[in-house]
């Protein structure tokens, strides 16, 4: 499930996207789920249909950039790259940390030449320099600290 909000506070509007991977579409229907609930009471809510592949990695960097996974380059969470001669995994530092196989323009990045400040947790390329750029606030994949308890 995907849920997409949109609210004003202290006049100023806001969008927050955040992602459930491996949350069913129809769980707010079937459990208890409060916030989910006042978030698209108070929003508004939407479902994805995911682009292939339904992988993680290549779905959420299409939510930043707007473009399909062979426009932007991230088409699998793990892939051959033919022309590099160099497979790509996501658990990999030096082939997950290389701008250069993150293509299109993310919404940060759109967003701050407007001279707007962006702020992401965790999200697929907004800890990595594309083109030159990160968002204003961002947590490095994997550093700490988690938002788990282990």
């Amino acid at each position: 499930m995907w849920c997409i909000c949109l609210s004003i506070w202290a006049g100023k509007h806001y969008t927050v996207i955040v992602s459930l991977d491996g949350f069913r579409w129809d769980y707010p229907q079937m459990y208890d789920t409060p916030f989910f609930d006042r978030m698209a009471r108070e929003g508004v809510k939407a479902t994805m249909i995911p682009s292939f592949p339904s992988k993680t990695f290549p779905n959420h960097y299409t939510i930043a950039t707007g473009l399909v996974p062979d426009h932007h380059g991230i088409v699998a969470n793990t892939f051959w790259d033919p022309q590099r001669q160099e497979l790509y995994k996501m658990s990999n530092l030096k082939t997950r940390n290389d701008a250069s196989y993150y293509g299109g323009e993310p919404i940060w990045i759109t967003a701050q030449k407007q001279g707007i400040k962006t702020g992401n947790i965790y999200w697929v390329g907004s800890d990595i320099a594309v083109k030159e750029q990160h968002p204003t606030y961002y947590h490095v994949y994997d550093q700490k600290p988690r938002l788990t308890q282990t």
